[in-house]
């Protein structure tokens, strides 16, 4: 936020609110009432792609220059996304190239004005975010499609069950349970496999535990469990138990949550269901850990620790694993093993930061936007179509406005000599710096009854500390004017951390390693030091590919 002109201020939320009432703008162009004709004809096309990638058949349909019909599109449109489920599913290593394959899709999808196939092409991107823990990247497909499901309640997307549960897991993660719930009560309407109700009640007793409703959670679960027996699924009825066990915890029976646990790590080791057995061990040492049973914790935790050090997008999982140890090493009073767990936990923190990081920004993000939406909701039909009129004259002058201000944050970007660092552009959380030695973001340190991060500010700026939402303003205003470079950084450069980022962001935009630090309460020699620990990171050879990035023209 510019200090130099206030109404800078809020340029990058302006560029947020301005996409989002141009979905709005679409959405009544668009709208459609229940499956059109489009999404019939395309339901049977995607089957049909689906068997045949499944079946090992990976040619891609490509579309020919110019005159394409609408089936050659569907098709593109189904190859696209079935054949980027398949890379994820069977091959980690091309994940990126899955999201190039939805990326075309969903440019493909919107040129077919069809807002219910559009809502299952942005579902399937986002959910691909949403599963490598790429929560701000999945943020906003799930957004434009809840929006246009909201906005017009007749649509009815293709695959329906798949979509409401998608949208319903991912509100979930964020910790908007009841906009989960009622998604997911929305799948279970056209939801037949008995397998997949199974899983639907054991998420809905999950959520209601999270709320805190016990009763309607142990409500949920009782379905869940006659449902998993019914259809003789032994690994679902492990996972109910494991949730039935949060149920106890909550009402502090300890010892019969002990025993669900541990009937939930039986079954699934028996089924060899690792994932689910690394959770239930993970609710389990807690309590033992409580309870002062270090040994028996400890048994367990080492256990799944092979499987969790395995799979690096379990890095919170295997952080909370090794905290757990750590607190058995304390207990323990073994210091050997305490002081290097403690160095292992200090050393995954930058890339924990990356995960912790999105689940605190993500809920903040979601409430402002959700804001957004149910002023838009609140709308009569009547009142909406007048108001189409002044949204879309607001596009024009905004849009111009956005521009104007986009201009003026570059060109005073460029003012280095006459004034102090830019203001707008300081978005790191105002509890956390990076510290000179280690680079890594820390607590600011009281030091008698004022922060160290206000002592750093009125020495610099009055304000360069800023909150995390403000943060994540700059980073999607930045991903909304350089969409290519910011997608660029996020994919060729995995091994930058949400940290890494903001140093990154504002070198991108040509700013002085002083004006950097200046910006982020650090000295011109840490963010030196944190140049340095990232080009040891990246080796010299990317590292030389990253520095031809950055200094490069913007995109």
């Amino acid at each position: 936020m510019f200090t130099i002109n206030p109404t800078i201020n809020r340029s990058i939320l302006i560029v947020l609110k301005v996409l989002f009432f141009t979905f709005g703008v679409n959405s009544i162009v668009m709208a459609n009432s229940e499956r059109s004709p489009l999404q019939e004809t395309f339901i049977p096309i995607f089957k049909k792609s689906y068997e045949r990638v499944r079946a090992g058949h990976f040619e891609i349909s490509r579309l020919p220059a110019g005159g394409n019909s609408q089936e050659e599109k569907l098709l593109f449109i189904a190859n696209q996304i079935n054949l980027a489920k398949y890379y994820v599913n069977n091959d980690g290593e091309t994940t990126l190239l899955s999201s190039d394959l939805l990326d075309e899709a969903i440019v493909t999808t919107r040129t077919l004005n069809d807002n219910g196939l559009l809502v299952f092409s942005l579902v399937q991107r986002g959910y691909h975010f949403y599963r490598n823990r790429k929560i701000t990247l999945a943020m906003p497909d799930f957004l434009e499609a809840m929006f246009l499901l909201e906005r017009d309640k007749k649509l009815h997307p293709p695959f329906a069950e798949e979509v409401y549960k998608e949208i319903g897991f991912f509100m979930g993660t964020i910790g908007d349970f009841q906009t989960g719930i009622n998604y997911l009560l929305k799948s279970m309407k056209y939801t037949t496999d008995g397998k997949e109700l199974a899983g639907l009640f054991d998420n809905l007793g999950y959520y209601s535990v999270q709320q805190g409703n016990m009763s309607a959670a142990r409500e949920y679960f009782d379905k869940a469990w006659a449902q998993a027996v019914k259809e003789k699924d032994e690994v679902r009825q492990a996972k109910i138990m494991g949730n039935q066990a949060l149920v106890e915890l909550h009402e502090k029976n300890e010892t019969k949550a002990v025993e669900l646990l541990q009937a939930d790590i039986h079954i699934s080791n028996k089924h060899d269901a690792q994932l689910n057995t690394l959770y239930a061990t993970n609710i389990l040492a807690d309590i033992l850990i409580t309870q002062g049973r270090f040994e028996e914790a400890k048994s367990d935790l080492l256990k799944v620790k092979g499987f969790a050090d395995k799979h690096e997008n379990l890095i919170v999982r295997r952080h909370k694993l090794n905290e757990h140890l750590l607190a058995i090493a304390v207990g323990q009073k073994d210091e050997n093993t305490e002081i290097r767990l403690r160095r292992l936990l200090a050393k995954m923190q930058d890339t924990l930061d990356l995960f912790d990081g999105e689940n605190v920004t993500k809920q903040a993000m979601w409430l402002a936007d959700k804001e957004l939406i149910n002023e838009r909701l609140r709308l009569t039909n009547t009142a909406y179509s007048v108001e189409k009129k002044k949204y879309i004259s607001f596009l024009g002058a905004a849009g111009v406005g956005v521009v104007a201000l986009l201009i003026a944050v570059y060109y005073l970007s460029k003012k280095r000599k006459k004034e102090a660092p830019l203001s707008q552009l300081s978005f790191l959380n105002q509890n956390d710096h990076v510290d000179d030695e280690s680079g890594e973001p820390v607590s600011t340190e009281v030091v008698g009854g004022v922060d160290s991060a206000t002592l750093l500010s009125e020495s610099i700026l009055n304000s360069h500390l800023l909150t995390e939402e403000k943060w994540n303003q700059f980073k999607h205003g930045f991903a909304l004017k350089y969409p290519n470079s910011y997608q660029s950084l996020r994919r060729d450069f995995p091994e930058l951390s949400e940290s890494n980022l903001r140093i990154v962001l504002l070198w991108r935009l040509n700013l002085t390693t002083k004006e950097i630090g200046s910006l982020l309460g650090v000295s011109a020699d840490a963010v030196k030091k944190s140049k340095q620990r990232l080009r040891k990171k990246m080796g010299e050879e990317k590292y030389s590919q990253f520095l031809t990035f950055i200094e490069g023209p913007e995109q």
